[in-house]
């Protein structure tokens, strides 16, 4: 069984998440594992609290498949197929985040993330899908969505202007989806 490479408990999860989900999707797009226990074991990562919990989940696939690529350094990838993601709290690991969203919804919550003294890119690649990004009032957001039968927005509480400092700006393609920067409810 190829697992991603050890990493230390406290380094976090999410890059060690993101990798078993890409070993997943491989296995499936091969034909060795059902839809089903696909959405399953994706499930049970986007779920797990421990490096053992994911190790676990690709444990029993066999060597077949070369191990998953590194998550490159200064981008988060966040991929959501047929299934929902949320990010929330201090999440935020990197100056950029890369969304691949087809038939699901991510919902981005940067109310508690800490940026940093420049923009946050985020690129959104959507299709039939929803992205939602959740911004502390006062936080400018630059929407820049090429939007193809679809809504790509600001809700009118958020500061729609360029975004510098410590603002957002989206940028990507949104095929029939919708992409919305709000503030909290």
């Amino acid at each position: 069984m190829e697992t991603p490479p050890a990493m230390p408990e406290e380094a976090g999860l999410e890059p060690r998440r993101q990798a078993v989900i890409e070993v997943l999707k491989d296995r499936f797009a091969r034909g060795e594992i059902e839809m089903a226990e696909y959405e399953r074991r994706v499930a049970a990562a986007a779920d797990a609290r421990r490096a053992g919990e994911l190790a676990a989940l690709v444990s029993d696939l066999g060597r077949s498949a070369p191990p998953p690529p590194a998550v490159p350094d200064g981008k988060q990838q966040i991929v959501s197929v047929m299934s929902s993601r949320t990010q929330h709290g201090d999440w935020l690991r990197a100056d950029a985040v890369a969304v691949y969203a087809m038939m699901g919804s991510v919902d981005l919550d940067f109310t508690d993330v800490r940026p940093g003294d420049r923009p946050v890119v985020v690129e959104v690649y959507g299709m039939w899908s929803n992205v939602t990004l959740t911004v502390p009032a006062g936080m400018p957001v630059k929407m820049d969505v090429s939007a193809v039968m679809a809504d790509a927005s600001v809700h009118r509480n958020v500061a729609a202007e360029r975004a510098a400092g410590n603002g957002i700006v989206v940028r990507g393609v949104a095929v029939m989806s919708t992409v919305h920067a709000r503030a909290p409810r």
